[in-house]
């Protein structure tokens, strides 16, 4: 009897222990979900793409493109193809070059699915003959445009990069000069993924 007296204590310390503890458990949801109610700046971003949404999306059939020679352009675009349209302001200097550098790399990156990108460079002035010879020896498959007062005004003077998806309008823009091109291919993908099924 004398051995057991003293284990009665011990038992007791270790239930109320486990007791405070599932207490404290329990209470976690609630404390979090208070501090959160009146710090919401601490919680993640809501949104999951990088770029700028379009509100209103611009439709493709909106613009009113022209071929370098300034004839018109029709942008054809499949029923599951995603358009990638870039719009510089100037003249196609060394960074619009790297740009479409990496944005063409981005494109492959996309890997299988970059038969769905549609892409398009459009400028705000034709530029200088080599720089065109150049772009499409390096990138048979951009089509360079001149662009319309209406990208032109969504671009207001910055080099920008417009994501649009299969259904035929830009829903997505990136400040081209200054976005990291890993962000665009995230969204890319994401894109490619969900239109499967569009």
């Amino acid at each position: 009897m004398n051995a057991a007296a003293p284990a009665a204590p011990l038992d007791q310390r270790r239930s109320r222990r486990l007791l405070v503890l599932l207490v404290v458990i329990a209470a976690m949801p609630f404390v979090a979900s208070w501090v959160f109610f009146f710090n919401p700046q601490w919680l993640p971003e809501p949104t999951a793409q990088h770029g700028t949404l379009l509100n209103p999306p611009l439709p493709v059939t909106n613009l009113t493109l022209q071929t370098l020679e300034r004839a018109p352009l029709e942008i054809s675009v499949r029923a599951n193809d995603l358009l990638w349209l870039a719009v510089e302001p100037g003249s196609c200097a060394i960074p619009c070059r790297e740009r479409q550098v990496a944005l063409r790399q981005a494109r492959r990156a996309a890997g299988v699915e970059k038969d769905r990108v549609v892409r398009i460079l459009a400028f705000a002035t034709p530029p200088a003959p080599e720089t065109r010879d150049r772009l499409r020896l390096e990138s048979p498959d951009l089509t360079l445009a001149l662009a319309d007062p209406q990208l032109l005004a969504l671009a207001a003077g910055e080099p920008t990069l417009l994501l649009g998806g299969p259904r035929g309008t830009l829903i997505l823009s990136y400040a081209a000069a200054s976005v990291p091109v890993k962000d665009v291919l995230k969204d890319l993908k994401r894109l490619l993924r969900v239109s499967r099924s569009w």
